[in-house]
C-alpha cells in the first residue's frame, strides 16, 4: 500500500481532512444533481432525470475548465471528479436505462459491462488526466491542446437523451437492442487507447446542452 505524501495531508491543526476550493464545489454540485437524477428515478420522474444529467454534465465540464483557468489543477480535485463522473456517468444512467424497461437479463449483462468499462476508464483518468496532443497536431508554440485517452464517459448523458424519444418512435423490440448495441460500443471504445476530440467551444456546448436539458424539464412539467 502506498503512502501519502507530506504535500497531500492536512497541516497541522487543520479541522478537516481536506480545504476544499470553488472549483471543488462545482464538483460536488455535478454529484449533487446525479442524485438528485437518481431520487427521480426512483419517483419515476424520467424526463426530470435525464434533464438533471444533462446539468451534472456541465459541472463536469466545467470544473477542469476552471481549474485550469485559475491554477488550482490539483491531484485531490481530479480524484474527486473521477468519483463523482461513476454517479453522474455510470450509476445514474444505468439506473435510468433499467427505469425505462431495459431490464431483460442480457441488458443487466449489458448495463454490468458497461459500469465495469466505465470504472476502468475512469481510474485510468485519475492517474492521467487529459492527454497533451499539441505535438501531434503540429501547433508547436500555441496553447496546449488537450484531448481525452479513451472516449469520455459523458456520452452516455446523450445516449440517453436520444433513447427517450427513439423508446417512444420505435418501441422496445427495436430501441432496447440499439440501446444495448451503443453501450457495449460505448464501453468498448471508453477502454481503446487512442486520443479522442475534447470540446473547446464551451459556449456552444452550454448553450446545446442547456437546450436539451431545458427540453427534458419542459417535458416533465407536461407530464406531471
Amino acid at each position: 500500500m502506498s503512502h501519502p505524501s507530506p504535500s497531500s495531508l492536512p497541516p497541522p491543526g487543520a479541522l478537516a481532512i481536506v480545504r476544499l476550493n470553488c472549483v471543488d464545489a462545482v464538483t460536488l454540485c455535478g454529484l449533487a444533481l446525479a442524485l438528485a437524477a437518481l431520487l427521480a428515478t426512483v419517483h419515476h420522474r424520467l424526463e426530470l432525470t435525464v434533464g438533471l444529467l444533462f446539468l451534472a454534465m456541465l459541472c463536469d465540464a466545467f470544473d477542469g475548465v476552471l481549474a485550469r483557468r485559475h491554477g488550482t489543477t490539483r491531484d485531490f480535485g481530479r480524484y474527486l471528479d473521477g468519483f463523482a463522473d461513476a454517479f453522474i456517468y455510470l450509476i445514474a444512467p444505468s439506473a435510468w436505462f433499467h427505469a425505462m424497461g431495459f431490464d431483460a437479463p442480457w441488458s443487466l449483462a449489458i448495463l454490468g459491462m458497461f459500469i465495469v468499462a466505465g470504472v476502468v476508464r475512469l481510474s485510468v483518468f485519475n492517474g492521467v488526466g487529459n492527454i497533451d496532443v499539441t505535438s501531434k497536431a503540429g501547433a508547436a508554440g500555441q496553447p496546449p491542446r488537450l484531448a481525452y485517452l479513451g472516449v469520455p464517459a459523458f456520452w452516455v448523458v446523450f445516449i440517453a437523451g436520444g433513447y427517450y424519444p427513439l423508446l417512444a418512435l420505435a418501441g422496445p423490440d427495436l430501441a432496447e437492442p440499439l440501446l444495448g448495441a451503443a453501450l457495449l460500443l460505448h464501453g468498448a471504445l471508453m477502454l481503446h487507447n487512442a486520443a479522442y476530440w475534447k470540446p473547446r467551444h464551451l459556449g456552444m456546448m452550454l448553450g446545446a446542452v442547456c437546450a436539451i436539458a431545458s427540453v427534458y424539464f419542459w417535458l416533465d412539467w407536461r407530464l406531471t
